[in-house]
C-alpha cells in the first residue's frame, strides 16, 4: 500500500503559497474525553493488532481507517492528535485547527515521511470551504515542514475510492473482526493441501468436494486475508480468479 500513500502525499516546498498564509504554529495537546456514543456514522474501530480503539466521526472516516487495517507498515494511528494553534496572516487572529489523524509508519515503510498528518474531507465540501479552509491547511503544511520526517495531507473520497483498495478494504475489514472456531478456520487452510498458492476459485471447488458450505469457506478466507494468514493482490479487485498464497504465519498452521 506504499504507492497509495505515496501518491495521496504531496512534497512540502518552503516557497509554495500557503507558506505565507500564516505564522507562529505550535501544538497544544487535547484534554482526554470520553469516546462520543457510537451512532450510523460514528464508532470506534482496532487498526494495530492489540492496538487501541480509534474513534471516527464520519463514514468517510471510517472507510479510510479501513484502509489503514491493511497496511502492514502503520504502527499507531491516532484521531484528533493535537490542535494547532497559529496565526491567520489574512487577518491578524489567532486560530485553532485540529486535524482528523495522525498515522505514524514503521522505520521499514519505505516512504519518506515516519508520520502523517491527515485530514479526510469530501471533495465537495473541500471546495465549498476552501476560503476557510485555507489557513488551517496552510498550518497543518507548515507542521509538516518543520521536521523533515512528517507529512501532510487532505484525502478526499474520490482519492480513496481510486483503484480497488478501498472496495478490497471494507470487504475485508467486515470479516476481521468475526469471530471463527479455529478448528474450521484449520478447514480453511487445509484445503491447500501442500500448495502454497492457490486461485480461490480452486479453493471453494475444493471446499464444495469436501461438503464443506462455500459461504462459509469464502468468509473464513476472507477473514484470513484480513488477519494475513493468506495473501493476496490489494491492487486489483479480489475475485474467484485472484491468487491466495500462504504466508509465513500459515507455516505452522494445523
Amino acid at each position: 500500500m506504499t504507492e497509495h500513500f505515496q501518491k495521496w502525499v504531496s512534497p512540502t516546498a518552503p516557497f509554495a503559497p500557503w507558506a505565507s498564509r500564516v505564522c507562529d504554529v505550535r501544538t497544544v495537546e487535547l484534554e482526554p474525553r470520553d469516546p462520543r456514543a457510537v451512532s450510523a456514522v460514528r464508532g470506534v474501530m482496532t487498526i494495530v493488532d492489540g492496538g487501541p480503539l480509534v474513534p471516527f466521526e464520519s463514514d468517510l472516516e471510517r472507510r479510510f481507517l479501513a484502509l489503514l487495517r491493511f497496511d502492514r507498515r502503520v504502527l499507531r494511528v491516532r484521531a484528533q492528535p493535537f490542535s494547532l494553534l497559529f496565526t491567520d496572516t489574512a487577518s491578524g487572529s489567532r486560530r485553532r485547527y485540529t486535524p482528523d489523524f495522525l498515522v505514524q509508519f514503521s522505520e521499514s515503510a519505505g516512504l519518506p515521511f515516519k508520520a502523517l498528518l491527515v485530514e479526510v474531507k469530501a471533495r465537495r465540501d473541500l471546495f465549498r470551504d476552501r476560503r476557510r479552509l485555507r489557513a488551517p491547511l496552510a498550518a497543518a503544511r507548515t507542521w509538516a515542514f518543520q521536521a523533515p520526517d512528517r507529512a501532510f495531507h487532505v484525502i478526499t473520497d474520490k482519492r480513496m475510492a481510486s483503484g480497488a483498495w478501498l472496495r478490497n478494504a471494507e470487504i475485508l475489514s467486515a470479516h476481521l473482526d468475526k469471530r471463527y472456531e479455529p478448528a474450521f478456520l484449520a478447514q480453511c487452510l487445509n484445503l491447500f493441501d501442500s500448495a502454497r498458492e492457490l486461485q480461490l476459485r480452486t479453493v471453494l471447488e475444493r471446499a464444495e468436494q469436501r461438503n464443506l458450505n462455500h459461504a462459509a469457506v469464502l468468509s473464513g478466507i476472507y477473514h484470513l486475508i484480513a488477519r494475513r494468514v493468506l495473501d493476496v493482490e490489494l491492487g486489483v479487485p479480489i475475485s474467484y480468479e485472484s491468487w491466495l498464497c500462504l504466508n509465513e504465519a500459515a507455516q505452522q498452521r494445523p
